[in-house]
């Protein structure tokens, strides 16, 4: 039993332990209270346990949460927004060709990234791999980096571009 495991740390520290977590679980049951999509990603099944007070009493109710659900639950977990590198790494690209007027934006979104609470997503080689392995729907390789970072961490991605429904991967806009 694991509770609030995710404490203190997230980004990349947050899927190794997701990934320990896992490879735990091959040999031994493991359960784990996390708010964290890069640890609940890689559990098998989910649930969602909730308090209630009522007459002051307190009555927990606890049900499993499969499929549409599942991803919007992980997704949503304390509203945690993820802003990948690759964001940060297309605007400073285009800022450079001279195609996006946003230097002091993009020499300061990891600080804004920070001050709005959201949390900084690095490319693991996995999932640079999984990008240039997939099939070529889209022609912007900072998008497919984005999906395969979707698919890898089981996320929805934020994006008005309806090409990436093309992929497995759940679009919000």
């Amino acid at each position: 039993m694991f509770d609030e495991i995710d404490t203190g740390i997230g980004g990349r520290a947050a899927e190794a332990v997701g990934k320990k977590l896992k490879a735990l679980s091959r040999a031994h049951q493991v359960l784990c209270v996390t708010h964290l999509p890069q640890i609940a990603t890689f559990a098998d099944r989910h649930y969602l346990i909730e308090k209630k007070t009522t007459g002051g009493r307190v009555r927990t109710d606890v049900r499993l949460i499969i499929g549409e659900e599942r991803t919007e639950m992980i997704a949503n977990q304390n509203n945690t927004v993820l802003v990948s590198a690759a964001v940060a790494w297309e605007l400073a690209i285009k800022v450079n060709l001279g195609k996006f007027d946003g230097l002091s934006l993009t020499t300061e979104l990891p600080r804004y990234t920070q001050e709005e609470g959201f949390e900084e997503l690095p490319i693991s080689m996995e999932q640079a791999v999984r990008a240039g392995l997939l099939p070529l729907h889209h022609r912007d390789p900072f998008d497919r980096l984005l999906v395969a970072q979707a698919q890898a961490l089981n996320v929805p991605i934020l994006s008005a571009d309806t090409v990436l429904d093309q992929y497995d991967v759940k679009r919000v806009w």
